[in-house]
């Protein structure tokens, strides 16, 4: 544990336990609250269990993402010795977990992401239906449905489970949750291009990203946030400014930003059906009011927004820089636009995970094949550190997707170019990142070297493995 002061090594658990301890004695300090969830998102941990409250307070708080909390929940709970051996597949895992409230906060509020926690928790689940005892077991059971519900069915169902499934009653939820409602019109989205349309249908079908909550703002302004961009981004953007998501999915991104700045103007499209009534279902849950949710083609949006945003969207296009040119088309002049993109090298260096999998690459695609994935790269250390490795749709969009076309530095350069807008800032995926390029190039603060992000991507492939990350600004 942190000692009493500081030092460059430990500042970051320190920082942290210097903010449970604040909200140990002050439980409403939104500003700890803030601080103790950013880091732990980053952070792996181990913490005291003394802490054990005010972790279970942050997780069900309604101002908080639990994904931030998860991994530092479940790492406190197997330091303390409470998690059952992997295979004790007897009463003991139930009646732990039936009494564990915060193991039970746990599993209802976020999807678990560290593979020997899993491992650890599906023969408690295996018990509770194996024995025909579950309604034994109310919280428990209650427990694993929620956790099923989150990451769509991602665990390994194993044959006599399946066989015990039939007639097993609520249980049946734990292993395989009801299903979007995919629509049946086979002339659905008939306007829209074979690549999109089979992407459309991925997301029909397995919704992406999962999420319960978003984190709630600070109080920040959008005025200063966007100038903060650099010295030629806005310096007068509107607080009420219409803000467009282009390829909203699941509406995380879009409640985010509503959390973040209550008086924006939304409008978050999407082709999905299914994609967009989650997302209006957890808008309506956060009781935001400030996002108009639409069923529509990111080449088609209509109206003039002071910012756009796509994240993670134009490379599963058939033709991305003509979708990029489609929104960039409704940013006005004077506006700014942020995008995240695959990254070419990124992507190649998956390319031996996905030789793994080869043979399940071309088999219709189905939950069981999603789960036979997960099963073939369990201990693959590069795919089980990144969260969609624990949702189904998660699989779906990181392994198997319909269609994608990464980019470059070179490539985005001349899109950018090409479509006359001017970058405004490029950001880096660390503080180590951060520190080296301010270092190599101190007259830059705001990254827009391309030769620079080339030299990082060519040193490190796996760098923008969370997607190249810049804004851009369209002269007035």
């Amino acid at each position: 544990m942190a000692s009493q002061q500081p030092t460059p090594e430990n500042y970051v658990e320190w920082t942290i336990v210097q903010a449970l301890r604040t909200l140990q004695a002050e439980p409403g300090n939104a500003k700890m609250k803030q601080i103790a969830a950013e880091l732990l998102r980053v952070t792996n941990i181990a913490l005291d269990r003394k802490f054990e409250g005010v972790l279970h307070a942050l997780l069900t708080d309604p101002d908080m993402d639990p994904s931030a909390i998860e991994r530092a929940g479940w790492t406190l709970i197997a330091a303390d010795g409470r998690l059952p051996a992997q295979d004790d597949y007897d009463m003991a895992g139930p009646e732990w977990l039936e009494h564990d409230s915060f193991a039970q906060a746990l599993l209802r509020e976020a999807v678990v992401t560290i593979v020997q926690v899993e491992e650890r928790l599906r023969p408690i689940r295996h018990w509770l239906l194996m024995s025909g005892e579950s309604a034994r077991y109310p919280r428990a059971t209650q427990a694993f449905i929620d956790q099923a519900a989150l990451n769509g069915g991602a665990w390994e169902i194993r044959d006599e489970e399946r066989s015990g499934l039939k007639g097993a009653g609520p249980i049946e939820a734990a292993y395989l949750p009801p299903r979007p409602a995919v629509p049946a019109d086979p002339n659905r989205l008939s306007w829209v291009s074979p690549v999109t349309r089979d992407v459309a249908a991925q997301y029909e079908g397995w919704p992406y990203p999962a999420w319960r909550r978003a984190m709630a703002g600070r109080g920040e302004s959008l005025r200063e946030t966007i100038a903060a961009l650099g010295p030629d981004a806005p310096r007068d953007m509107a607080e009420d400014a219409a803000l467009l998501i282009a390829g909203c999915g699941t509406g995380h991104e879009p409640v985010l930003w509503a959390r973040r700045f209550p008086k924006l103007r939304i409008t978050a499209i999407d082709l999905s059906a299914a994609s967009l009534a989650y997302a209006r279902a957890r808008a309506a849950e956060a009781g935001i009011t400030n996002i108009a949710f639409q069923q529509r083609d990111l080449h088609d949006a209509a109206g003039q927004f002071d910012i756009v945003l796509s994240s993670g969207v134009l490379h599963h296009l058939a033709d991305p820089e003509a979708g990029w040119a489609a929104i960039a088309g409704v940013l006005k002049p004077g506006g700014v636009m942020r995008l995240n993109l695959y990254s070419r090298h990124a992507r190649a260096a998956l390319q031996p995970v996905l030789a793994e999998i080869a043979d399940l690459t071309g088999q219709p695609m189905s939950d069981d094949l999603l789960r036979q994935v997960r099963m073939r790269l369990r201990d693959n250390n590069i795919i089980n550190r990144s969260p969609d490795f624990f949702t189904l749709g998660g699989v779906h969009d990181l392994l198997l997707h319909a269609h994608e076309d990464s980019f470059d530095v070179p490539r985005i350069r001349a899109a950018i170019d090409r479509l006359g807008l001017e970058l405004l800032r490029f950001e880096l995926p660390t503080a180590d990142h951060r520190q080296r390029y301010a270092e190599a190039h101190p007259g830059d603060p705001n990254f827009r070297d391309a030769a620079a992000w080339e030299a990082i991507e060519r040193d490190d492939p796996m760098a923008f493995a969370a997607m190249h990350d810049f804004w851009c600004l369209k002269p007035a």
